[in-house]
């Protein structure tokens, strides 16, 4: 496995070398060659298992940040995932049109909140009785293309994306918070988490 430094990682030199009499060329003449990257052959325990000895080599500092760097990279994943989803509202409202928003006099209180609030802004020159006069010029697109099924296509596309990209980054976060609470309980003598 190879080393290479990602930021928070302190500078040193490799110490992953092979163990003394390592077999590993004998294993590939008799099983093929091995994936030591996590590439085909290598189960999920073990690339998960690499992960953790990896993590388990950085300093404490550099394994904070890491932690840090993975929980700022799902914040932003969670905000792209909210920009996708409301863009595909958007474009699927402006295609079926949604309802308008319409003032429930009916029920409305005498001197109740939603009657104040439409006496207010009947005061206001040029307001509006209804909260949805402007919405629909505001909100939805000037008129929905063509292209709006394809562009849904994509949308929902980047979405799968977006989301395996969430997936990955959140296993990779939770494997550094393992490690994080192994070390604090080694350091306040609760001993490492088992699981």
């Amino acid at each position: 496995m190879t080393h290479r430094l990602r930021e928070g990682d302190a500078a040193r030199a490799d110490v992953k070398h092979p163990p003394a009499g390592d077999d590993t060329l004998g294993m590939e003449a008799i099983e093929g060659p091995l994936a030591p990257t996590g590439g085909a052959g290598v189960s999920v325990q073990e690339r998960e298992s690499a992960v953790l000895v990896e993590l388990h080599e950085l300093p404490l500092p550099a394994l904070r940040r890491r932690h840090e760097l993975l929980e700022a990279e799902l914040r932003r994943v969670a905000y792209w995932q909210r920009l996708l989803r409301a863009r595909h509202d958007l474009l699927v409202a402006g295609t079926v049109l949604p309802d308008e928003l319409s003032v429930p006099l009916e029920a409305a209180a005498h001197e109740g909140p939603l009657e104040q609030h439409l006496d207010a802004e009947a005061g206001v020159a040029g307001a509006v009785t209804g909260p949805g006069h402007l919405l629909r010029t505001l909100v939805l697109p000037a008129r929905a293309g063509a292209e709006g099924p394809s562009r849904l296509a994509e949308l929902q596309d980047a979405e799968g994306r977006l989301a395996a990209y969430a997936r990955a980054v959140g296993a990779e976060r939770g494997l550094a918070a393992q490690v994080l609470a192994e070390r604090r309980g080694v350091l306040f003598g609760a001993g490492p988490v088992t699981s």
